[in-house]
């Protein structure tokens, strides 16, 4: 999104080109209708190279660097200084350090983020090129490890980098897909985990960044085997009780593409057609309805073809993804991003992320579902980055449904229908998130479920899904709330309570939270909109819970209403006032007390809520 064309029109870097949503141009009022395609003009590169190229920094020595760097006492707001202090016991003063960029958005303001503008590449090498060597020049499977190695090079003032794009590339209009700087000049080596983006790859070593930079040198081409391989295969349940929904993806060229699933391993002879549609320029994602033979205890599937391959068989459990009546638990988290293992340099990186993702794969056995409730990758227009985050959540997403919230880094972009005229989604405007991530139909009145006319296709992401006990009702935070109201208010109003006993909430930003941290005032502004809009509703069908991100910080409220903490009296909870989630627990590893993006939070479900307990 955001206008493109004529004059002064903001786009965004991607390694691919991305689809865009329709947007009106900010001069000229005309209109862009999507498929319309963006190059890149700028965006950020990772601390200065120094702190790479000079290992005996530590953690302490970069936290000094981020505290002086930031501008406007930014860094007071984030406790930078105690936690820098020289009587700070929170880090270890000598724990060594993987620089790695945040996503917390202030810090852009520091110096050692520098501009990287990829037209100011000079994209010829001044003679003859230094020749990259790499350990495979063929990629099998869907992703692979590549190791780029050189040597003898000339010295620099200035750092040299190696980066990872694709053949089709045009270095002076697209970003990296991830890079790393080089620490010995002399002799070394990097290691890439690259994914199959269904085009061959290449890698370029530069010298210096910033306005500077200059291709000085090349690998050969790492030619993909299969380019139709079946890939980021997610679930998510429908509109109909007993089906699922299961998305995946390939390269442009497929034939056939289908899931087969059955009740075991042995006995997958169903057969759903998948309906396809364009991802992005190289890519096109494939949706199949599956549903559970009766009487059976697993559901197992394969998807792909006989022609481009087929995935592995995976089972699931019907009774933990269906159950009746009974105890379940589900995982609901948000403001998750990505990370690479091989901690390359991405435009936004989330290493907590990993120990989040992790923790759910160990608890997958014992829960229905996942809840992500907005801000999903972080990728704000990079593909590459949408690629590793579903990646990442892969073994997590075939094995349970995978339910997702829009959030400000999705949608928002100026004049593109989103309420929040920020710049968060870089251009994204939705578009991507919503090829991606197809959830049930808006209206509790419709009978069905099509793969591509759900809530999300038509920029309306709101929607609701009920499991047994539990009814989820996900609004956006992003669009206008009075389109949402009365769709909400028959959702609600629809739920039989004798049935479903629990009815949640959910939207990315939270209607009420407690926070000093920049944006918190406009932030606040948001969450006295949502209230007005939606409180009334809440307290009149009963919601037990509201839950929310945004804010990656955990916060509870007390039973509240209108602003003022509740008693649950004689009527039984829910009656008098709302338990409110409003940022979900942050989940922090050892060693990565800064560099978080995640958010995370474990609901356990115990039994049915008699009619005067409490959540």
């Amino acid at each position: 999104g955001g206008g493109g064309g004529g004059g002064g029109g903001v786009s965004f870097a991607a390694p691919i080109y991305v689809e865009t949503a329709v947007v009106q141009h900010s001069e000229d009022s005309s209109h862009h209708q999507f498929p319309h395609r963006h190059t890149p003009t700028i965006v950020h590169v990772p601390p200065a190279a120094h702190l790479e190229a000079f290992p005996p920094f530590v953690t302490r020595n970069k936290m000094h660097i981020m505290s002086n760097e930031a501008k406007h006492e930014e860094s007071k707001l984030w406790g930078f200084e105690t936690l820098v202090s020289e009587n700070s016991s929170m880090i270890d003063p000598g724990m060594p350090i993987q620089p790695q960029w945040s996503c917390l958005s202030f810090l852009e303001y520091a110096r050692p983020f520098q501009l990287f503008e990829p037209s100011h590449i000079i994209p010829k090498c001044p003679s003859s090129c230094v020749s990259l060597s790499v350990d495979s020049l063929i990629m099998q499977g869907g992703k692979q490890t590549i190791t780029v190695r050189w040597r003898s090079l000339p010295w620099h003032w200035s750092p040299y980098w190696v980066g990872a794009y694709l053949v089709s590339d045009d270095i002076t209009r697209t970003s990296p897909i991830k890079f790393q700087f080089v620490v010995n000049s002399v002799r070394g080596e990097h290691k890439f985990d690259m994914l199959n983006m269904r085009e061959d790859i290449v890698f370029y070593l530069f010298k210096a960044i910033g306005d500077k930079a200059q291709l000085v040198g090349k690998s050969n081409v790492v030619s993909l085997e299969r380019k139709n391989q079946p890939t980021q295969a997610h679930l998510a349940y429908t509109s109909n009780p007993g089906e699922l929904l299961l998305s995946w993806t390939t390269g442009r060229n497929f034939t056939n593409q289908m899931v087969q699933f059955g009740p075991s391993t042995s006995n997958i002879t169903a057969i759903s057609m998948a309906s396809s549609a364009l991802l992005y320029s190289s890519e096109e994602i494939h949706r199949a309805m599956m549903k559970a033979t009766q009487g059976s205890k697993d559901l197992c599937y394969r998807y792909g073809s006989d022609d481009d391959g087929w995935s592995k068989i995976r089972c699931i459990s019907i009774g933990r993804t269906f159950p009746h009546r009974q105890a379940f638990s589900f995982v609901v988290y948000g403001d998750v991003g990505q990370h690479s293992n091989d901690h390359t340099f991405q435009h936004c990186d989330c290493p907590a992320s990993k120990a989040t993702t992790a923790s759910v794969e160990r608890e997958i056995s014992d829960i229905s579902f996942v809840l992500h409730v907005g801000d999903i990758s972080y990728a704000k227009g990079f593909e590459s980055e949408w690629e590793n985050f579903m990646d990442q959540i892969e073994e997590i997403a075939t094995q349970v449904p995978y339910m997702t919230a829009i959030g400000n880094h999705e949608r928002d972009w100026p004049n593109s229908g989103s309420v929040r005229g920020s710049f968060d989604s870089g251009g994204e405007c939705g578009v991507a998130y919503n090829r991606r991530f197809v959830m049930p139909a808006p209206s509790p009145t419709l009978p069905s479920f099509s793969a591509f006319s759900s809530s999300a296709s038509s920029d309306s992401p709101w929607y609701s899904f009920s499991h047994p006990l539990l009814h989820v009702a996900v609004i956006s935070t992003e669009h206008s709330l009075e389109q949402q109201k009365k769709w909400l208010e028959e959702d609600l109003r629809l739920v039989d309570r004798s049935v479903t006993p629990w009815v949640m909430v959910v939207g990315h930003r939270p209607m009420y939270f407690t926070g000093i941290l920049p944006g918190a005032a406009d932030d606040q502004q948001v969450a006295q909109e949502l209230r007005e809009a939606f409180e009334p509703l809440l307290m009149l069908y009963k919601v037990d819970v509201v839950l929310a991100g945004h804010h990656h910080s955990y916060q509870r409220t007390c039973p509240i209403y209108h602003g003022e903490c509740q008693k649950t009296g004689d009527g039984g909870y829910g009656k008098l006032a709302l338990l409110y989630a409003p940022c979900l627990l942050p989940y922090h590893p050892p060693n990565s007390f800064l560099l978080s993006c995640t958010s995370s939070s474990f609901f356990p479900f115990l039994a049915p809520r008699p009619e005067s307990s409490s959540f």
